[in-house]
């Protein structure tokens, strides 16, 4: 097993790179802690769970999915992920990750995530 740790800023501009590449098919456990503050001034602290009552907008990378959450990406299209998931590639891909956020210059604080590939 293949086990990974990476620090997610809350303030990361587009998709992270995780270093994790999947071949087609293969799945990845993500599990994650922390709080990212989202607004100006921190004005609102999620865990990577997000904000459970509202769907983020169109600016989002996905939007619809929960707001202010974490998301992963894998060769295909965003999924939310929350604090504990998986995700399964599409095709050979990088594993990438972000905050389902609109406008992360405002941003505070981080994740911290931990990869697991069986």
């Amino acid at each position: 097993m293949i086990q990974k740790r990476v620090h997610l800023a809350g303030n990361c501009r587009g998709w992270f790179p995780t270093g994790i590449f999947l071949r087609t098919g293969q799945t990845v456990q993500i599990t994650a802690t922390g709080l990212i503050t989202f607004g100006p001034f921190g004005s609102w602290p999620f865990s990577p769970a997000g904000q459970a009552d509202k769907s983020a907008g169109a600016g989002a990378p996905a939007p619809g999915q929960t707001a202010n959450s974490l998301i992963a990406r894998a060769g295909g299209e965003a999924q939310f992920i929350g604090a504990s998931g998986s995700i399964t590639a599409e095709s050979d891909a990088q594993l990438e990750l972000t905050t389902n956020d609109d406008w992360v210059a405002d941003n505070g604080g981080s994740w911290d995530v931990t990869l697991r590939l069986a």
